[in-house]
């Protein structure tokens, strides 16, 4: 496999010496790899890089599986078995072409491929939030637009298809739930600018 065409892949492990063998089995399989040491660091690594797939120790499966988590691999089990695993899972992810489909932010992962939003506590994947397709659409719109001013007119032509509204009333009745829908934190997250539409921050 070439180098452009290499897999990355997020191995999330507590333990550094665990950490440092599972990197070094799986670059021997041609994959790259990206170690992280807790929750936290994982959610800014996905932040800022294209990860192909996650391993994940230690957490609960049948949560893990609620929350996601595709396949359950067993601790001791063989790198050669492990290699065939995540090889069957790549495979199962580019038949349902959901690679690249997903994005990070600190309090929520948007699903692009399920056009879902997660929330996102301490570095790890929790419920679902329930989002009307409005909601979803708007949210969507802000974040592919991060800290730049997304105007009213755009958010009509993104969400509405429509140039004008005519009034921006229903717009903010909408982004006012949105927020108290994933601003758990109270955070700068969705900004109003009076009269010209609204900033997104990963507050």
């Amino acid at each position: 496999m070439e180098e452009t065409e290499k897999i990355k892949i997020l191995l999330v492990e507590d333990g550094e010496g665990l950490s440092r063998i599972g990197a070094a089995q799986l670059t021997d399989f041609g994959y790259e790899v990206i170690c992280a040491l807790n929750g936290e660091t994982a959610v800014e690594v996905l932040r800022r890089e294209q990860i192909d797939m996650i391993l994940l120790d230690g957490p609960d499966i049948m949560k893990a599986f609620w929350r996601g988590g595709s396949d359950y691999i067993a601790k001791s089990m063989q790198p050669e078995i492990l290699a065939e695993h995540i090889e069957r899972m790549l495979e199962r992810i580019r038949n349902a072409g959901l690679k690249g489909d997903r994005r990070w932010f600190k309090q929520f992962m948007i699903d692009k491929s399920r056009r879902e939003v997660y929330r996102v506590e301490n570095g790890c994947l929790e419920e679902k939030i329930p989002l009307s397709p409005l909601e979803y659409r708007i949210l969507q719109a802000l974040t592919e637009h991060q800290d730049e001013v997304t105007l009213y007119r755009q958010l009509y032509r993104d969400v509405w298809q429509q140039e004008d509204l005519g009034d921006v009333r229903p717009l903010m009745v909408h982004v006012s739930n949105l927020r108290k829908k994933v601003n758990l934190n109270h955070t700068e997250m969705i900004i109003a600018v009076r009269g010209v539409g609204y900033l997104f921050q990963d507050e």
